[in-house]
């Protein structure tokens, strides 16, 4: 079961204390430009004018419900498809993870934080301008001829911070989906099928399968990827002559 957390969130730099309205997925400079408060960076100059917004700290913010059916299940992780990008995130006041990557996605055990009714769920963004200058100060790097050095040292799209085609905008925030996930289940991560061609023309075809809670439990059962994947073509093709190992 996914239960979304897109939409209306509320958001303010970290040194004020005025949340204003934000939409999730979305970024900092989009929102600042929804709300009247900056103009539009990518006309004339500026995103002089704007620079303030990457060299910021920002605190996103938006409070949901849980029902007492939904805290029944089994594992409830927070997830993120992206998070961009140096942050902390906070459910109820209580730090559940980090973010350094904004090409990863997160999952964050949270079940045992959940509470019936009201819960509140936070991210504190880091300014990236900030935490590149400070990385760049203790190891150096190539330098950028059209913006920021030292931006090898953050895990984010490097054309935020400037390009010969695009202004420099390091934004911060949530661009992608952030949900919870509730399962009572067992869930595969991965699966690798490799096979081998024997001498005798038959083939061998061994099944990897990683997984959170009850993997093991569906394998125990009879779960089988392979016979899940046949088709008359594959098994003519195979002859059905071949093992199955589960690891």
């Amino acid at each position: 079961m996914i239960k979304t957390l897109n939409g209306q969130w509320q958001f303010r730099r970290a040194d004020e204390g005025t949340f204003r309205r934000a939409t999730v997925p979305g970024c900092n400079f989009t929102d600042l430009m929804a709300e009247g408060l900056i103009p539009d960076p990518f006309y004339g100059l500026n995103e002089r004018d704007c620079a303030f917004v990457g060299e910021s700290d920002w605190v996103y913010e938006k409070s949901f419900t849980v029902t007492k059916n939904e805290l029944s299940a089994d594992a409830i992780r927070l997830c993120f498809d992206m998070l961009d990008t140096i942050c902390d995130v906070f459910l109820n006041g209580t730090l559940v993870g980090k973010g350094e990557n904004c090409h990863l996605r997160y999952t964050f055990d949270v079940k045992d934080i959940l509470t019936e009714g009201e819960n509140t769920v936070r991210v504190y963004f880091y300014s990236p301008v900030r935490y590149v200058e400070r990385i760049y100060k203790k190891e150096g790097a190539p330098m950028n001829s059209n913006g920021q050095n030292g931006i090898v040292h953050i895990r984010k799209p490097q054309c935020h911070f400037g390009w010969d085609w695009g202004p420099v905008l390091p934004v911060s925030g949530i661009g992608d989906d952030i949900y919870l996930e509730m399962r009572s289940e067992g869930k595969i991560q991965e699966m690798k099928i490799r096979q081998k061609k024997n001498d005798d023309g038959s083939f061998t075809v061994t099944v990897k399968v990683d997984g959170e809670e009850k993997i093991d439990e569906l394998i125990a059962n009879g779960f089988s990827p392979l016979r899940m994947q046949q088709s008359p073509t594959l098994r003519k093709h195979l002859r059905n002559q071949y093992p199955l190992s589960s690891e």
